[in-house]
């Protein structure tokens, strides 16, 4: 696995959540009020929400930036100069400088380059970036798709880890009296 630290975090994506046991009888350590109950209830489907729709806004801010290497000033003209050098069998294309730097630079390459936290959103986009450039360039075949399990489950750990830490507990005291 490499490391191609690139941060998709920003303060907005941290989630405080209320501690409490009410809605679990592994937590519980009395019987609650039938208001307490649902109220952690409300506030776990709430929290969940949060997180998802945190995950969400990561997901769109990798998608906005998907292939930047190609399209930004720095490197498009050093992605068509290898194209065409590719193309005139001058190089293999995987061989040039640019797609060397792009793979290095861009999350998405699983089967390329790993990197050490690689997560799910890494996984989505390697998914997405194939199945579109395949439907866009060869739609009438269906290209496989390969992810490495062991990269699958670094990504499900590391997806964890993510949220976990995306994740504030703030103490029950800490709740606002009604």
């Amino acid at each position: 696995m490499s490391d191609t630290k690139i941060n998709d975090v920003n303060e907005d994506n941290y989630v405080l959540i209320l501690q409490h046991t009410e809605g679990d009888t592994r937590a519980a350590q009395e019987i609650p009020s039938f208001a307490d109950f649902s109220r952690a209830n409300r506030d776990h489907c709430s929290d969940v929400q949060r997180m998802m729709s945190s995950l969400a806004d990561i997901i769109d801010r990798r998608g906005q930036r998907h292939d930047w290497t190609k399209t930004s000033y720095e490197f498009d003209k050093m992605f068509y100069a290898d194209f065409v050098r590719a193309m005139n069998g001058e190089i293999r294309f995987e061989d040039g400088w640019w797609y060397t730097h792009h793979t290095a630079l861009e999350r998405h390459h699983l089967n390329v380059r790993v990197p050490d936290d690689v997560n799910l959103i890494d996984v989505l986009e390697m998914i997405c970036d194939q199945v579109c450039a395949n439907k866009a360039r060869n739609p009438d075949v269906d290209m496989p798709i390969n992810v490495d399990p062991d990269v699958l489950m670094a990504a499900v750990d590391n997806t964890i880890a993510l949220v976990r830490a995306l994740t504030l507990t703030l103490p029950p005291e800490a709740r606002r009296k009604e």
